[in-house]
């Protein structure tokens, strides 16, 4: 009747403390046992919970000596073996235990509750003392304490599992929260594309709760053309096994097309093995719509610029009209040159707006002087020579972005020093005054000037090749000859 009534109670009963409370009660009902308890210690061996029956206020000496670790010497020898302990005169074997006049006159037995080798704590049972010597009650009691110890185990394993599963819900909680307050999309996917897990950023673009994202697949949240070209994306990072990032494509919004930049990630199972795709997206369009701005202002600014520098260019050639044009030409030739070197192309084009404008300094020199047809006098020609500085001057003041008024000064300078303005030689003279250099010298040979014919492309190919090296920069030359006789150049 014992064991039937234990064994109901641990089919019943899931809660720990009422079972042991239960299995005392039972006891002393069924088997008219004076008083019975149980103590589950904790791994350091110190009180864990307890229950009593049949003992009240006199049991709280005990309940303080087991917070403390101390066991009754009965006890600790209950621990210790399977079979329980037997004391048939408490007084004279424990004197230390603090119910030894509960037990007065009476046997006690006390066995430990062990089951899988697992050993929780230990069962007290105060007996009258004809039964102390009773193999069958001995046989009865250490069963129910094995059915005892079953049910704490069984009641560990639930208490365990319903543990870890609350941790796997924080986990994924705390997850939650995390994903939530990133201001970028993140979503996870499975390899079939169907969405596990979303944050609040992609819900509140799609306009609905993440409840109804997580499930769904990509097809079925975003427009065809768009999935299909987020499903390709995501097959290659399958295949590879590898990240592919900045990822910059439109998608669509209830409230719009907008742009994001996409990162998309393996998620990989312990083996290696792909079983997923987690994508992070930043929404650009503010910044993308900032860069097209910038773009149209970078544009306007250009033209305006450049209609700036043909303006420039044309005063000099209606104050000098022998040589319209001249300028214009030398920016061909110039280009191509610097195209020819491989030059960057804020180098190029620094190259083309200062060729166009090389001359501007001639602004300054008398009509009669530039369009002179005999030779010019020492006189004249010292104002002539003054045209680089007065190009200086002009555009020294103007915040142009790359050395314009330096390359317009230095355009005269030759290798050898015998140049003008300042005679400068080698490495001192820019490597775009160089190549100007060469292209008006080349052009001014080609073209007709007021005192003399056009000399034709072979001379100036002639003087060019004579003073490689000695005015003229060996490599600017080197390009020059190619363009002209391999690459068939011709001035426009």
């Amino acid at each position: 009747r014992a064991i039937r009534s234990v064994n109901q109670l641990i089919v019943k009963e899931k809660n720990r403390e009422s079972l042991l409370k239960g299995a005392c009660n039972n006891l002393i009902k069924t088997r008219g046992y004076h008083n019975a308890w149980i103590a589950l210690l904790n791994e350091s061996g110190k009180l864990e919970t307890y229950a009593e029956a049949g003992i009240g206020k006199a049991f709280l000496p005990m309940i303080e000596l087991l917070k403390k670790g101390r066991l009754t010497a009965c006890s600790k020898k209950a621990l210790k073996q399977e079979e329980a302990v037997i004391t048939k005169d408490r007084l004279s074997a424990c004197t230390e235990c603090p119910l030894v006049q509960e037990h007065f006159g009476r046997g006690v037995m006390t066995i430990r509750l062990e089951y899988s080798k697992k050993v929780y704590g230990f069962m007290t049972v105060s007996i009258p003392a004809h039964l102390t010597d009773n193999q069958e009650e001995q046989s009865l009691f250490k069963e129910v304490a094995g059915d005892i110890a079953f049910a704490i185990h069984d009641i560990k394993l639930d208490e365990e599992r319903k543990q870890a599963e609350e941790n796997v819900k924080n986990a994924k909680d705390e997850l939650q929260i995390i994903l939530n307050s990133v201001p970028a999309i993140i979503f996870y996917k499975d390899i079939e594309g169907r969405i596990i897990q979303a944050n609040k950023t992609l819900a509140n673009l799609l306009k609905m709760p993440v409840k109804d994202i997580v499930g769904k697949t990509t097809e079925e949240l975003f427009p065809k053309e768009q999935a299909e070209k987020m499903k390709k994306d995501s097959r290659e990072v399958i295949l590879s096994g590898k990240p592919k990032k900045d990822i910059i494509e439109p998608y669509d919004t209830p409230e719009g097309t907008r742009w994001a930049i996409t990162d998309k990630l393996p998620y990989k199972d312990k083996k290696g093995k792909v079983i997923g795709i987690i994508s992070l997206s930043k929404d650009i369009t503010v910044q993308r719509k900032a860069v097209q701005k910038l773009k149209l202002t970078y544009q306007k600014l250009k033209k305006t610029m450049n209609a700036t520098i043909d303006t420039m260019s044309k005063i000099i050639e209606v104050k000098d009209p022998y040589t319209a044009g001249h300028q214009k030409r030398v920016s061909q030739l110039a280009t191509a040159i610097a195209k020819e070197l491989n030059l960057s192309p804020d180098k190029i084009e620094g190259i083309r707006i200062a060729s166009l404008i090389h001359d501007i300094g001639k602004i300054s020199v008398p009509t009669e002087i530039l369009s002179k047809s005999t030779t010019l006098s020492d006189l004249e020609f010292k104002l002539i020579k003054e045209h680089s500085q007065t190009g200086y001057d002009i555009l020294k003041s103007i915040d142009f972005l790359y050395p314009i008024a330096q390359i317009v000064l230095q355009h005269h300078e030759r290798l050898n020093g015998s140049g003008y303005p300042n005679k400068l030689k080698g490495d001192e003279i820019l490597l775009e005054a160089k190549i100007i250099g060469v292209a008006d010298v080349v052009e001014a040979m080609f073209s007709h000037r007021p005192y003399r014919p056009a000399l034709g492309i072979d001379v100036a190919m002639e003087e060019i090749t004579q003073n490689r090296g000695i005015l003229y920069d060996p490599e600017v030359v080197d390009a020059c000859l190619r363009l002209f006789k391999e690459k068939g150049f011709k001035f426009e």
